[in-house]
């Protein structure tokens, strides 16, 4: 037995403790720091880091009957911040003002999503929990999809739009809500720890079987080839994602020395950007500070000034809003082409670290390293190439189809009408027909 399931056989059904449910959240293995926040501590010390090594229930009793008592549920390199994203913890959401369980789980029975893994009465809603195995943070497009789906689909009894950003702090149990002096109580109903794909499988649909499972570094690195966005559904999150990563990686390895005053403003600019695919406002503007005062010499207030354009374009998106672009309604949030992202940073920058690099990365070494990867990939167990060529100008699989392509232009069939009978290309046709 695991120790995750032991713990949650000794926890009751209704339970009030702040170290159960910490442990709970974050059981196994830490890959990083939890945070807690007390809003009304005495001694004005209102944050708490809980490193791997420490006793985190232990810390988190600590807060047992504290007014406005909270804790991070993933964890991170030493802040909570998306950059600094270690482990990805669970999925949840903050339904405000509402407090009948057996509605919301019915509500999510009716649009065919699992019931949550357990939940919490903050005193003045509910938040659920879908407990995962610890994840690596490279995974977070996949778990921001996840948690955008189960947004909408709550939306309507209360899901709170602000709560679905990684780094986001919610109620412990045990603690007193402020607002009306209620205690928060949890309350385990599934108990289920799911890994990450299973979890997207059943809020996300399941992937198309027989196909080989994308990394999502492949995938966008073929959008930034083609300097697109893709129309895949939710690849939107990746590919800025992948962006985003580029620009830590950037700004961690020159760490604003040796970049002119223009192309250290520019480079803000594209943290903001990108991280307005992905995060909320409040999330966004605590990392842009934490860049800004890395990379420049403005105040705080400069930086977010500088940066109030990009956050309001997400606000905008978040309420549904769309603008005119080229004769055509899009997204309000800034977009630019892999080209364009480098010409702003300045190719010269991206070239010193382009293997390190992978959205922005230049244009030649991304493509170098998908034939670096299409020699090694074998599809013939990919399920793609199961037949061969017959060195006929016919793979096998189309023997046959092309002898009635010749049987039926003996009868005075056009090339349309065989591809059409055949399901085959017109070109196709006239191939197989030549020198007959």
């Amino acid at each position: 037995m695991t120790r995750t399931n032991l713990k949650r056989q000794q926890l009751s059904l209704d339970f009030s403790s702040p170290g159960d449910h910490a442990e709970l959240i974050h059981s196994g293995d830490r890959h990083g720091t939890v945070l807690f926040w007390e809003r009304l501590a005495d001694d004005g010390k209102r944050w708490i880091k809980c490193r791997p090594t420490e006793n985190l229930p232990a810390i988190a009793e600590q807060l047992r009957s504290r007014a406005d008592a909270y804790f991070t549920v993933n964890q991170f390199a030493g802040w909570r911040e998306v950059r600094l994203l270690k482990s990805l913890r669970a999925v949840y959401v903050d339904l405000d003002g509402q407090q009948d369980i057996d509605f919301v789980l019915e509500a999510l029975l009716s649009a065919q999503m699992p019931a949550p893994s357990l939940a919490v009465f903050s005193g003045r809603g509910l938040h659920l929990y879908w407990l995962l195995r610890a994840t690596p943070g490279k995974a977070l497009p996949v778990w921001q999809r996840i948690q955008d789906a189960i947004l909408k689909t709550l939306s309507a009894i209360g899901a709170d739009p602000a709560c679905r950003d990684c780094t986001r702090v919610l109620r412990l149990p045990g603690t007193i809500n402020s607002r009306n002096g209620v205690e928060a109580r949890g309350l385990m109903l599934t108990g289920e720890e799911w890994d990450l794909h299973s979890l997207a499988d059943e809020i996300l649909g399941p992937r198309k079987a027989g196909r080989p499972k994308a990394s999502i570094s492949d995938f966008n690195a073929a959008a930034a080839r083609a300097g697109r966005r893709s129309v895949r559904a939710g690849s939107i999150y990746g590919w800025w994602h992948t962006v985003y990563s580029d620009l830590v990686k950037l700004t961690n390895l020159e760490h604003g020395n040796r970049l002119p005053e223009g192309s250290r403003d520019r480079l803000l600019f594209l943290h903001a950007v990108a991280l307005s695919w992905f995060a909320q406002p409040d999330a966004i503007e605590s990392e842009i500070l934490s860049v800004g005062r890395l990379i420049t010499n403005f105040s705080d207030e400069e930086i977010l000034a500088t940066m109030a354009p990009v956050i309001s374009r997400r606000s905008m998106a978040d309420k549904g809003e769309k603008i005119t672009w080229n004769g055509r309604e899009v997204d309000p949030r800034y977009f630019f082409k892999a080209e364009t992202l480098r010409d702003w940073i300045g190719n010269d920058l991206v070239s010193r670290y382009a293997d390190q690099l992978r959205a922005l990365a230049p244009a030649e070494v991304i493509q170098e390293r998908k034939k670096a990867r299409d020699a090694e990939r074998d599809r013939v167990a990919e399920g793609r190439w199961q037949d061969s060529y017959t060195g006929d100008g016919v793979r096998g699989s189309n023997e046959q189809k092309r002898a009635s392509a010749r049987l039926m232009a003996s009868q005075g069939m056009t090339q349309t009408k065989i591809a059409a009978e055949l399901a085959v290309s017109k070109m196709t046709v006239s191939r197989w027909l030549r020198g007959v």
